[in-house]
């Protein structure tokens, strides 16, 4: 506790010693060589409001500039939007393209499709046509005796 005690006295004497130096030094009367301290004073004001003004410049200044920046940005990212819309059209435009081709393929495979089921069903009426023309023959045959008038012996079954 004794050190706690120390450490406020101790500053406690500190601020004392500035606030009397602080009193004493505007009591002082300027010397003739000196400048009076309201002088400087109102020097450092003086040169404070043009610090003051140079950076409210500064900071308009940097301000249109980012302005201009966000500007050249937002274009260059509408131009951006505008040339990826128009791309993407295109590849639209050309998978339409390439689905209408596809279309007319399968269009195509349906009508060989169609034909070839065409020309089975007329292989296999000729076939059948066939088929029955030889049964028909046969049936013909052995009414009439065709294979006997000819010379040619039956087989026997």
């Amino acid at each position: 506790m004794k050190k706690e005690y120390l450490f406020l006295k101790i500053y406690f004497i500190v601020v004392i010693c500035v606030i009397t130096v602080k009193t004493h030094a505007f009591a002082l009367e300027p010397t003739e060589g000196s400048i009076p301290s309201y002088q400087s004073d109102i020097k450092i004001a003086e040169r404070l409001t043009r610090i003051e003004e140079g950076q409210k410049s500064i900071v308009n200044e940097m301000r249109t500039r980012f302005k201009a920046v966000d500007e050249r940005f937002e274009s260059i990212l509408r131009e951006m939007n505008e040339r990826f819309e128009s791309v993407l059209r295109e590849v639209r435009k050309g998978f339409e393209a390439v689905d209408k081709r596809f279309e007319a393929v399968d269009k195509r495979f349906e009508a060989v499709d169609k034909r070839i089921d065409q020309q089975n069903t007329y292989f296999l009426a000729i076939l059948a046509t066939m088929f029955v023309a030889v049964i028909g023959f046969a049936i013909w045959d052995r009414k009439n005796g065709f294979c006997q008038s000819t010379g040619k012996k039956q087989r026997s079954a």
